[in-house]
């Protein structure tokens, strides 16, 4: 019996879930709009996606195509130029999205403000943090 616990605990962590050792490559939050929309998703560096979406916990698996195409995204955005200053918007969605280090935030009242490239790494994410593979 005492040399059944200790297998019991290795078996359990030798199957344990990739994603529990894979990186972030990239958090996201979603919050505001006249509802009061709340949403947090991570996606991880092998494309698992989890996350709290509107009160409830999400997880899910990215395409290897999708995880590609987020990639190509993140790489190509124009993080430098990515935050504006402060906003007045009361009932706008505000976005928040964290990649290497960087951090872009921003409302819809600013979106003119901010790059092309990064709206759109904003876009693919909300697209995910909906289910979207």
């Amino acid at each position: 019996m005492k040399t059944l616990l200790p297998l019991t605990f290795m078996v359990a962590l030798a199957t344990a879930p990739a994603a529990a050792t894979a990186k972030t490559l990239v958090s996201f939050e979603q919050s505001g709009g006249i509802a009061g929309v709340s949403v947090a998703v991570a996606v991880s560096t092998t494309g698992h996606v989890t996350g709290d979406v509107r009160g409830g916990d999400r997880s899910h698996r990215l395409r290897a195509a999708t995880l590609r195409h987020l990639r190509r995204l993140l790489a190509d955005a124009r993080w430098d130029r990515a935050t504006p200053g402060a906003s007045h918007c009361a009932d706008c969605f505000a976005y928040v999205v964290r990649y290497r280090g960087r951090r872009a935030a921003y409302d819809d009242s600013q979106s003119r403000q901010v790059p092309r490239s990064v709206r759109a790494v904003v876009a693919e994410l909300v697209r995910i943090s909906r289910g979207g593979r």
